[in-house]
Formats: structure tokens, sequence, C-alpha cells
């Protein structure tokens, strides 16, 4: 059974002017309703039941008025208003509850979880941080979260039609959603994109940041390093009277103090001069236009975009399908170079960086603004901690073998 009928109910409330109802009947006294009509100040309306009958609309005055139509055309089907519109777009669903369960561990999980948070907590005071994080994450992230999955399943539609239909005065609040999502996904596709640049020349032979491959002045700096060895082993491994120790120390301080204050940046870091000046190609001067297009950076964003389409091309489809492997994914790797990290030489400095408190820090305002901040990245505590370890023990074994501080 499929019928229309036209309800006049503008006295409900003063919400609508006139309604027209498509009942279609699905079995056992269940029925998908939908409901065509014009709102008082002229904005169409147009919203779908799947209920039972007598429970597709709570307000006792247009359920009477409703069935009185009903007695009175016994049973004729009226000529439905407008067709095309009646028609809902059938909203897809879940394949399974472990989609569902992966899509929200995607959500509460992500990128800030690695790169940010780690930054964060060494700047604002170590494991002090993790005061106003909790605190941030019980009075803002865990609230937002759960009014995201509330309006996502009442109303089975996208945030701007969601916070529309709950009242007309928020869809500011779904066109907000909107803008921070758009600003999320130029931001993020960023950073994939490096990855995806990573990715593929670290699986050349000979990685192109090593040192003595990219620096020129490498053989220089290892000449200076190797003195300093030799000086550190005499000191050591020979028996000398107090004027050759002062003669040796002299000499070893001194290439000490030149290696530590060698001042090309190639040699100090030759993974980040790579970055900024072969990934990035970062121009010395702002009348420096460089060589136009990052070819190489181009190609990589191109293939992030279509990587992405691919994920949600069919909705929910296909990215309930991904979620498996990008939900999952990410915490393989951090677990390889978890153990990785705390087995390398000056590991534990830099895990006693990250977890050394500073509880000065929290009397600054910036602190708690970036813990309030950090909440739109991650919600996922453990993951953040876990991840920080993992980071910081590669920064310690950094300062092991360059020199430089594990806070720089």
């Amino acid at each position: 059974m499929e019928r229309s009928v036209a309800v006049s109910c503008s006295d409900v409330g003063n919400v609508y002017q006139m309604l027209t109802v498509t009942i279609k009947e699905l079995g056992k006294q269940r029925y998908q309703c939908y409901v065509i009509g014009l709102r008082t100040y002229g904005r169409p309306i147009l919203q779908s039941w799947d209920v039972k009958i007598r429970n597709f609309i709570h307000d006792q005055r247009l359920l009477s008025e409703l069935n009185k139509v009903n007695e009175e055309t016994n049973g004729a089907v009226l000529p439905e208003i407008g067709n095309e519109e009646t028609k809902m777009e059938k909203r897809d669903s879940w394949g399974t509850k472990m989609e569902f369960v992966l899509a929200c561990l995607g959500l509460a999980v992500g990128g800030g979880n690695v790169w940010r948070f780690p930054y964060l907590c060494q700047r604002n005071g170590g494991g002090a941080f993790l005061i106003p994080f909790f605190t941030c994450m019980i009075l803002e992230g865990f609230p937002l979260m759960i009014l995201e999955y509330t309006v996502g399943q009442r109303f089975r539609t996208t945030a701007l039609r969601g916070f529309k239909q709950m009242h007309p005065c928020f869809i500011g609040i779904g066109i907000g959603c909107m803008i921070v999502s758009i600003y999320f996904c130029l931001y993020y596709i960023v950073i994939i994109t490096w990855c995806v640049y990573y990715f593929f020349i670290s699986l050349t032979k000979d990685l192109p940041w090593i040192r003595d491959k990219l620096c020129p002045k490498a053989g220089m700096f290892a000449s200076l390093q190797g003195n300093q060895s030799y000086y550190e082993d005499l000191l050591t491994n020979t028996t000398v009277n107090s004027s050759e120790y002062f003669s040796l120390k002299t000499q070893r301080d001194l290439y000490k103090s030149q290696v530590e204050n060698f001042t090309d940046c190639c040699v100090r870091d030759p993974s980040m001069w790579y970055f900024y000046s072969s990934t990035l190609q970062v121009s010395t001067d702002i009348d420096d236009y460089g060589e136009g297009v990052n070819a190489k950076l181009f190609g990589c964003l191109l293939l992030a975009w279509f990587l992405t389409y691919i994920c949600i091309a069919k909705g929910i489809k296909t990215s309930g399908k991904a979620v498996y492997f990008t939900a999952t994914f990410p915490y393989v790797i951090l677990f390889i170079f978890f153990f990785r990290g705390i087995t390398l030489e000056g590991a534990a400095d830099g895990i006693r960086v990250f977890f050394e408190p500073d509880f000065s820090k929290l009397a600054e305002p910036t602190v708690w603004k970036d813990a309030a901040t950090q909440m739109f990245y991650t919600l996922d505590a453990g993951t953040c901690i876990f991840a920080g370890v993992t980071v910081f023990s590669v920064l310690g074994y950094r300062q092991h073998i360059t020199g430089i501080p594990v806070t720089e």
C-alpha cells in the first residue's frame, strides 16, 4: 500500500502550514512515512520515519487530523505533491559493528598522536602537561565526541543537515563543522603527501639523506670526530703523567668543541637538511622563486588525493572497508618503531626528557590553550603517551650521535 494524504496542521505549534504525507506499508504494521511540508517562514522541510504508524509523530493533534483525513477519503490515494522530492535518499549503514568501532577509533586516533602531542608535551612541562590534557579531555573532548556520535546516529546525515534538523538556529554549527573538516583535509593531505614521498624514496638502496652522500663537508666533520675519539682513547686507555694528561685533555676538548660547534647544518642534521633543501626545495630568499612546481611532491599530492577518493567514493561502503587498514596499520608501525627506538643508545635520555615534569608551566595560559587545541587532533591519551615514548627515544639517540639536544 502506498498513499498520499494532505494534512492541514497550521495549529500544531504553529510549525507547519501544510503537510503531504506519503505512507508506504512495509508489512506487519510497519510503515515508511515520507513527510514533505512548508515551514511557516517558507522553507521546505523533508523528513522520513520508519516506525509503527501510531508512533511516527508524537503530536496527537496531528495524528488525529491525519486519521480524520484517512476516514474522509476512505483510503483513497490523493495526487502526490512533489513526488520527486518525497523520494528520500536511502542512507547507507555500516556493514558490521567492527567497521563502526574502527571508524570511531580512527576518529579518536590520528597523526596528532605521533607528531604533535610529543612536541606539546615536551614544550609545556613534560609530564606536567598531562594534567591539563586529561582535564580538557574530560571537559571538552569526550562531550564533543559523544555529541558528534549522537547527531550522526540520530539523524543519519551530514553535520550540516543534522544540526539544521535539530533546530534551524543550529545551522551555523553545521557550517562550522564543514569548514573545520575542509581545513583539516587541506592540512593533513600535505602531511600524507610527505609520507607518500618518503615511502618511495625509502625503497632505494642508499637513503638520500646519508651524511657522507649528502654533505660536502662531511669528510671534515668525520675527521674532527676521529681526532676527538683518538684523544679520548689516549686519556682512557694509557697511563701518562700530569703534564701529558693536561696536554691530551686540552687537545680532546679542542676537537670536542669544534665538533659540537660545527656550523654546517647539513652535517649537523642531514635528515632535516634533506627535508628542507631537497624535499620541500625551500628557497633562500623571498625573491628566489626556485624551480617552479615541485614535481615530486605534486605527483605524491595527486596520489594522496586519489587514495582518499578511493576510500570515500561510495560513502561508508568503501570507507567501512578501508578502516580495517587505516585504523590498524598505524599501530603496527608504531609498535615496530617503539621496540626499535627503546633499544637505541641514548633512548633513556630522550624518554627522561619527555616525562620530566615542570609544574611551573601549569601557570601559563598557553599550556592550557595547547591542551584544549589538542582535543581537536586526538582523544586517545594512551596512544599519545605511547607515541611520545617512541618519538623521544629516537630523539635521545639523535642526541647521542649528533650532539643535538633532545629539546631542539
